[in-house]
């Protein structure tokens, strides 16, 4: 199987993100481009590539609800 980190921790923690895909809570694509902003071995990386990508998903979300709205005059 291939790794996506050398450090156990991380790399479990990509399996688990993928894992959650097939039950909806997760998108296999969104997990691997933010892997991609993780380096082998920096933890600290994680949290804010996770974030950035939460921050980018409520801003779509309040995108697509505001929008309707906003169309109907409210």
């Amino acid at each position: 199987m291939r790794r996506f980190y050398d450090d156990e921790g991380m790399n479990f923690a990509v399996l688990m993100g993928l894992g959650f895909v097939y039950h909806g809570i997760a998108d296999a694509g969104e997990t691997l481009a933010t892997i991609e902003r993780v380096p082998e071995g920096d933890r600290d990386a994680c949290e804010p590539a996770a974030q950035a990508l939460r921050d980018e998903r409520v801003f779509d979300w309040l995108e697509e609800t505001l929008e309707p709205a906003q169309s109907a005059g409210g």
